[in-house]
């Protein structure tokens, strides 16, 4: 056999380097093939936020880190959290795990990735440093003592507590009644302050009693030589009910007009209660809605009604009242006019020596004299500033005419000498001559030709009618004293005196007689006496005004009802007068 040649071997050697480079390149491709696919990473086992406890000041801003790890405890890079908060009125979580702190509180910020989740604590402090741990935001009734003490914890700007540190609790002052008072718990007292050190732990404690103010209340605490401050908040509850308190406390309106009354029941220190009256009238010619309060008029007259829960009760007055407007003259604070019914009010002169006043026929003016520095008679309209009248420092005791067109006086200067004047000031006239003097207070007749005064013979006071264009003196009609002529009729008003043959009390404070001496009639039994305030008829001679010290008496003729105008707030009227009604300003 002849060997191979030459030219055979190479091309069986070529042919076996082509199967080999084609086998390796073919694989060379499968492995490039096998590494361009991306590998699967391994599941996440847990998840943890970093810090897990976390101390935010209101408003501000805290930064949660969230990793993931495998179940060998490796980290997994790339993974998408999912964030949340348990409460996020207290705080807030952003996608990317920021918080923000909304209200003091705690509050539970989770992070989640691939069905695993994992938490961190966030508490909202009120101020940097402070927490309450127990104690706080409770609620009990007035002056109780909280079972629970209040106990707070003070950190660092780091986190960590502090101790030995001074922490002041104290008590807010509240609208009403006595604040909050803290006690240390080892006792000496509840005081409206105490100071406290922190144990080793940053925490200190007081015992905390509620004040006797209902709604809401605070401990302010504060740590010395630091700015960090909050306040405890508390709800204090009303006590037991006590008593009984209705508003307005005495009214007065026309007759068929209605007023409002507003019941509350009230513990012993004042604080509303949730209990609830029931209205009733006692007696009186009025009705009330027993559950509303509203109370209805029904003629003149007062009505007295009364709230009541159980024995718990207070009872105030409605009064139909005329019409008209009282000028007043008060001892302390002076002269100030206002409607019968209350309202209208308006001070003239805040002078002490305010005296005397008289309404003009139309209700326009009002003149009274001044008594004090500077005397005089002046003169007002019902907004005005009073002006002094010229040409009267002398007078005294003023009366309008009845047409409006003069004032009639009384001359100090001439010991009881009448005169007159025009309501400008001018035109002053003497009208009669020491001789025929008056003494005390007079009133003039309807047509303005006689008057009434009273006349003091030795012991005796008697009441006499003078015709002004003759003289002439009436024989005494009565014995009494302070007559004021009805504006309409023959009826003269006036107080009763003791007889000097029959030293007696008098039975009646008021009465009336005929100008010419007839038809005497008590009006006012003597157990409801007048001080100070001569009386005085209404406008339309229905009606007299008086007064017992501080309170204004209204009093019907014809019937003799009564009516204590508790309404009318005074010290002592010393005079008062009866006009028309004011017109709306």
């Amino acid at each position: 056999m002849r060997p191979p040649s030459l030219a055979g071997q190479s091309s069986f050697r070529l042919g076996e380097f082509m199967r080999f480079a084609i086998f390796f390149l073919s694989a060379a491709a499968l492995g490039s093939a096998a590494c361009d696919q991306p590998s699967r990473p391994e599941p996440v086992a847990s998840v943890s936020l970093s810090p897990d406890t976390a101390f935010v000041m209101l408003t501000k801003r805290a930064q949660l880190t969230a990793m993931a790890r495998t179940s060998a405890g490796a980290a997994v890079s790339g993974v998408a959290f999912t964030w949340t908060s348990s409460d996020s009125t207290v705080a807030t979580v952003s996608a990317t795990g920021q918080v923000v702190a909304r209200q003091r509180g705690h509050a539970t910020i989770s992070a989640f990735a691939g069905g695993v989740g994992g938490s961190a604590t966030v508490q909202v402090i009120g101020a940097s440093g402070i927490r309450v741990l127990s104690g706080g935001e409770s609620q009990d009734t007035i002056d109780a003592i909280l079972p629970e003490l209040l106990l707070v914890e003070v950190r660092d700007a780091g986190g960590q507590p502090v101790s030995g540190s001074l922490v002041a609790f104290s008590g807010e002052r509240p609208q009403r009644g006595r604040p909050i008072t803290v006690e240390q718990p080892e006792g000496g007292g509840f005081k409206d302050t105490v100071l406290v050190s922190t144990d080793p732990g940053g925490r200190a404690a007081v015992r905390v009693r509620l004040g006797t103010g209902s709604g809401g209340a605070g401990v302010v605490v504060a740590v010395h030589g630091q700015t960090a401050m909050d306040t405890v908040p508390y709800t204090v509850l009303p006590g037991a009910p006590a008593r009984a308190e209705i508003v307005p406390r005495d009214t007065a309106v026309s007759p068929g007009g209605t007023v409002a009354l507003r019941g509350s029941v009230l513990d012993r220190h004042g604080n509303p209660t949730p209990a609830t009256l029931e209205f009733q009238v006692e007696k009186g010619p009025g009705a009330v809605h027993a559950q509303t309060g509203v109370v209805t008029t029904a003629g003149f007259g007062t009505t007295v009604v009364v709230g009541r829960m159980g024995e718990i009760t207070d009872a105030v007055r409605v009064s139909a009242v005329p019409g008209g407007t009282l000028a007043i003259a008060d001892i302390s604070s002076g002269l100030y006019l206002v409607n019968v019914d209350g309202t209208g009010g308006r001070v003239v002169s805040g002078w002490g020596g305010s005296r005397n006043p008289a309404w003009s026929p139309d209700g326009k003016r009002v003149v009274f004299m001044y008594s004090k520095g500077d005397p005089g008679l002046f003169s007002t309209t019902r907004l005005g500033p009073p002006a002094p009248l010229p040409d009267t420092k002398d007078a005294r005791n003023p009366r309008y005419s009845r047409d409006g067109q003069w004032l009639y006086f009384l001359s100090g200067a001439v010991e009881g000498t009448l005169g007159r004047i025009r309501p400008d000031g001018t035109g002053r006239e003497r009208l009669t001559t020491a001789e025929a003097s008056f003494q005390g207070r007079f009133s003039l007749s309807p047509d303005g030709r006689r008057i009434a005064h009273h006349v003091i013979a030795g012991q005796d006071t008697f009441i006499h009618v003078t015709d002004l264009v003759t003289g002439q003196r009436s024989e005494p009609l009565a014995h009494g004293r302070d007559p004021d002529w009805s504006p309409v009729s023959d009826l003269i008003l006036f107080k009763p005196t003791i007889p000097s043959e029959a030293p007696r009390l008098p039975r009646w404070s008021l009465a009336v007689i005929r100008d010419d001496g007839t038809g005497w009639r008590g009006i006012l039994p003597s157990d409801q006496r007048l001080f100070f305030a001569p009386p005085r008829w209404s406008p339309d001679g229905r009606w007299i005004a008086g007064a017992n010290g501080s309170t204004v008496l209204l009093i019907e003729v014809e019937t003799g009802l009564l009516i204590r105008a508790g309404h009318l707030k005074n010290s002592l009227v010393s005079e008062i007068d009866w006009g028309p009604a004011l017109p709306p300003p």
